[in-house]
């Protein structure tokens, strides 16, 4: 009984002082992956992330830096394996709901149970980074300290359930690469603010305890799949230009970011480079290409003519050592068409 008194109390505590704005927060770190050297540091100051000489206890790619200082409506992290896009997001995610108190929608395509979903992702990582006041039960994430909450769904056997969840600051869209045509056309306009009461353009009684709507957030993480898959031209496509020259794409609307195992500091003690060399060695580049470079799924099956024939022939005459020779020829074609008989 006293130790249940405790525990409240100590609870209590915690709402008070995020309340006030007296909760201490995280301190983040961004890592170059050639150096694997600490670039840049940041702390929250009024639900801002500034620059602090603070030891950082979490580390992120300086990538995905952008998704903390310039965040937008629409954020993706495309990739292939070895980018550690999940986690990032994963701790992205939660950072946002222990720091600042957003709640967070975590949706698949795909998910029968909370089984298939973020879940252990999430609760692996709180225990990782440490943060404090979690309350993880099977269904839910939870921190006390300011009830932020993330809740879990499935989109596939009904798309349009996720109209009615409203009152989400943040939404992880996972494996986006699998959503349906309708799953996507439902979900991105669910992302935005409360209905507000009274008049359009006047102002709504707000609650001393409410969560401003005005920067609700999506991100999706995805292995691109087919280059004509929904999510592909919805959110790869239109900016791939961009994405291929500099690896990131942003607008008013949009933060896309191209994501992959040389971006990722961590990735040498991933275990996962011998894998790498081996599939770069054996696999058709195509197919190299779709799994660790985060390039698109579109080969051919028995495609008589495969992309790496095409590399190959890239400078042909500088690898083989051939030198130009011949001559220059004029050749003509007479045109039978027309009222001039010798135009060509």
């Amino acid at each position: 009984m006293l130790a249940s008194r405790i525990n409240r109390l100590k609870v209590m505590e915690s709402q008070v002082a995020f309340g006030c704005g007296d909760y201490k927060s995280t301190v983040i770190g961004f890592v170059c992956p050639e150096s694997k050297l600490l670039i840049s540091t940041y702390h929250l100051v009024s639900g801002q992330w500034e620059p602090t000489v603070k030891e950082p206890t979490v580390f992120f790619p300086k990538i995905v830096k952008p998704m903390f200082l310039n965040p937008k409506r629409f954020m993706a992290l495309i990739g292939g394996r070895g980018s550690g896009k999940t986690l990032v997001e994963g701790d992205h995610g939660l950072i946002n709901m222990h720091d600042l108190g957003r709640n967070m929608m975590c949706i698949r395509e795909f998910q029968s149970s909370v089984a298939d979903s973020v879940h252990a992702v999430l609760n692996s990582e709180i225990k990782r980074l440490e943060l404090d006041n979690s309350d993880v039960t099977e269904r839910t994430v939870k921190f006390t300290h300011n009830n932020a909450m993330a809740r879990f769904m499935g989109l596939s056997r009904n798309p349009e359930s996720v109209k009615s969840a409203f009152g989400f600051l943040d939404w992880w869209v996972e494996e986006a690469q699998f959503l349906s045509e309708k799953s996507l056309r439902v979900l991105t306009p669910t992302a935005r603010k409360k209905p507000k009461k009274g008049l359009p353009g006047k102002q709504k009684e707000i609650e001393t305890n409410e969560i401003n709507m005005d920067d609700v957030r999506m991100v999706f993480c995805a292995n691109p799949a087919s280059s004509e898959d929904p999510f592909s031209q919805r959110f790869i496509v239109p900016f791939k230009a961009e994405l291929d020259s500099s690896g990131v794409y942003e607008d008013d609307l949009h933060l896309i970011i191209k994501m992959n195992w040389s971006d990722n500091p961590w990735f040498d003690e991933s275990g996962l480079e011998e894998e790498r060399l081996f599939d770069l060695k054996n696999l058709p580049r195509s197919t190299y290409d779709w799994v660790w470079e985060g390039g698109f799924n579109d080969e051919i099956e028995n495609g008589l003519i495969k992309p790496e024939w095409f590399d190959a022939c890239i400078d042909a005459h500088i690898k083989l050592g051939m030198k130009e020779f011949g001559v220059s020829k004029v050749t003509h074609d007479p045109s039978d068409l027309g009222n001039d008989p010798k135009a060509t």
